[in-house]
């Protein structure tokens, strides 16, 4: 069967959890690893490569600002949280600043 990626890839991660970690199995072989870490009003996700276009919803979540290394990434509310999309198809670290 012909698989597609996933594009963009959305990973929800649910506050108040302080740190978590697990890998995203996909058909198509491309796994992505992704470890998150709470701490303060600063939350840090190392995301493993993506197929393409990831799409972050962090649940119960306010975000004031974020960053992937050192590109300034946009960011969404949503009626639940927060949400930021980014280009995944290189590994790297969003850190996201956290408001009330």
């Amino acid at each position: 069967v012909d698989q597609q990626p996933c594009d963009p890839l959305t990973v929800e991660i649910y506050a108040p959890t302080e740190q978590g970690q697990y890998t995203i199995y996909d058909q198509t072989g491309q796994d992505v690893s992704l470890r998150y870490r709470r701490e303060g009003d600063t939350m840090t996700i190392n995301l493993g490569p993506a197929a393409g276009q990831v799409e972050l919803v962090l649940v119960g979540v306010s975000g004031l600002g974020a960053q992937l290394g050192e590109t300034v990434l946009e960011i969404e509310k949503t009626p639940f949280g927060t949400r930021i999309r980014f280009d995944g198809t290189v590994a790297g670290v969003v850190r996201l600043q956290l408001g009330s």
